[in-house]
This record gives structure tokens, C-alpha cells and sequence, in this order.
């Protein structure tokens, strides 16, 4: 089964193509611009370093949040174009899951952290054995101090939210603080590829028309419906 996948949670973007477990190609761009800038560029470049057509294309699979509300709309839309033109499944995933199971730790807490803006991050904790993921808390929004509140083990922090609030952490838990290799903060395409495989291959995918993203709180900017209005 042929996959391609897409994440712009974060300012990083990724796109891979891989057909079952072989990655074809994968393309991960950190210039920090507008993902609308570069994602169809990126998707076709992949496409053909990849030698797939888009009518190879057996499945799409997206970050649905939480992450950058303008970033997830770019790659949401763009996958909801493709699933609805193609008549192809669709499955999204946490972007906080998608980043805990780049992990390569089993012997302490993983801290998945994104950076949510105003002072807050988007965080959640997993326990990791046999190579499978469990989440021990849900995805959530709030200032990094509190993210740290009852920790009280070794724990392994994830994530350009970890970065951003490094000395944050450090201050609240010390030397129990641990962190990955640099790239382990990217959320990389070809990890939700792979993790999406599962859930095509057991029919558990997302309705297109009605997909949208998780943003965990509630957007900066919302319309309200004036109160004469029913």
C-alpha cells in the first residue's frame, strides 16, 4: 500500500511516500516560511523522486493537530483536496503521537512538547515498550511550568516546544530532564506514514468531508454569532 503523508503541525514540513514499510522518498523542510509557500512543490518533487503518480496513491495521511492553527489547515486542506478528488481513505493522527513514537527510549516518561504560542505549549506523556507507544495523558494545552507540576521521574522531552522552554524545564525537574538527538524533535512524515499503515489496513480511517483539525484550545480569533441570529 502506497502512503503519502503530510505534516505542517509545526513550523517544520515534511512530506513522504512510502508503500508499506519502504520509504520512497521523504522531503523535510525547516526555512521557517508559510507552508503554502512550498507544500505542492514539495509533494510533487516527492512524487517524482519517489517514481509514484498520484493514481498510485492508495492513501493520505495528515497531523490533525494540536500544532500551528495556520499550518494545519495548509496540509489538512490540501489532503481533504486530494482524499475527495481521488476517492482515496484518509487517516490523521495526533502530531504530539506522531513525534512521542520517534522516541527511541523504553526506560523513562516521554514528554511529546509543541510550541502553542502565548506562553503555552501542546504537550502529552507516553510510556514506550516493545517498540509500541501508550499515551498516559491526553493531549493538552498549557504554560510549561504546569506541563512540569508532577513529574517526578527521568523523562524524555520531545519537540520544539521542549527547546523553546529548555531552561524552563531544567529549573523545574533538574537532572531529571533527558533529551533526544537533535532530529527526534521533527515531526517526520515517513513515522506517520507508517503509524497511519495499521489503521488503513483495518479500514479505520477519517471521513474527508467531515475531517478537520484538533486544535486542543480554542483559536486567537473566532466569529461570533450576533444573538438575533438563531
Amino acid at each position: 500500500m502506497k502512503i503519502l503523508a503530510i505534516d505542517t503541525a509545526t513550523p517544520t514540513c515534511s512530506v513522504a511516500i512510502c508503500d508499506q514499510n519502504r520509504l520512497l522518498c521523504e522531503i523535510n523542510v525547516g526555512k521557517m516560511e508559510t507552508h503554502s509557500r512550498h507544500l505542492m512543490s514539495m509533494i510533487q518533487n516527492a512524487m517524482d523522486w519517489g517514481g509514484v503518480s498520484f493514481d498510485q496513491i492508495d492513501g493520505f495521511a495528515v497531523t490533525r493537530g494540536p500544532g500551528s492553527f495556520t499550518g494545519l489547515r495548509i496540509g489538512i486542506s490540501a489532503v481533504k483536496g486530494f482524499c475527495l478528488g481521488l476517492n482515496r481513505p484518509l487517516v490523521g493522527l495526533s502530531s504530539l503521537d506522531v513525534l512521542a513514537v520517534q522516541s527511541d527510549r523504553e526506560d523513562c516518561l516521554i514528554c511529546a512538547m509543541i510550541d502553542g504560542r502565548r506562553q503555552e505549549v501542546y504537550t502529552s506523556r507516553y510510556r514506550k515498550k516493545n517498540g509500541r507507544i501508550e499515551k498516559v495523558m491526553a493531549d493538552q494545552a498549557m504554560d510549561p511550568k504546569s506541563a512540569m507540576a508532577d513529574i517526578a521521574e527521568p523523562c524524555l522531552f520531545m519537540g520544539n516546544g521542549s527547546l523553546l522552554y529548555r531552561d524552563v524545564i531544567l529549573d523545574c525537574i533538574g537532572d531529571m530532564a533527558l533529551w533526544p538527538m537533535p532530529h527526534q524533535h521533527m515531526i517526520r512524515a515517513s513515522t506517520l506514514a507508517w503509524m497511519s499503515l495499521e489503521r488503513f489496513e483495518s479500514r479505520d480511517t477519517d471521513d474527508p468531508a467531515f475531517f478537520a483539525p484538533i486544535y486542543v484550545r480554542r483559536p486567537d480569533i473566532w466569529v461570533q454569532k450576533p444573538a438575533n441570529i438563531v
